[in-house]
């Protein structure tokens, strides 16, 4: 599968949306600081279950972990980030 095939599908639709909530119900679960690492790794698990583990799949499933969670609040609130 080509690498525009995946982030143009439904699927990676509703990666984003699953990874957004899921997110969203771990703020109550997780400390405040490691939320966005928690949706990144969630991302890119989910990614790479579906798609299979593949190494072409590697860079769409950062790119569509990272959608769902903003790259800027990725950046803003790392666990290295005050």
């Amino acid at each position: 599968m080509e690498i525009v095939e995946i982030l143009t599908s439904a699927t990676a639709g509703f990666i984003v949306s699953a990874v957004i909530v899921l997110t969203q119900l771990a703020k109550s679960y997780v400390p405040e600081r490691y939320v966005p690492l928690f949706g990144f790794v969630l991302g890119v698990l989910f990614t790479l279950t579906i798609f299979g583990f593949r190494v072409d799949v590697i860079i769409p499933a950062v790119l569509i972990a990272g959608s769902s969670l903003g790259l800027y609040d990725l950046a803003k609130k790392s666990v290295l980030g005050k």
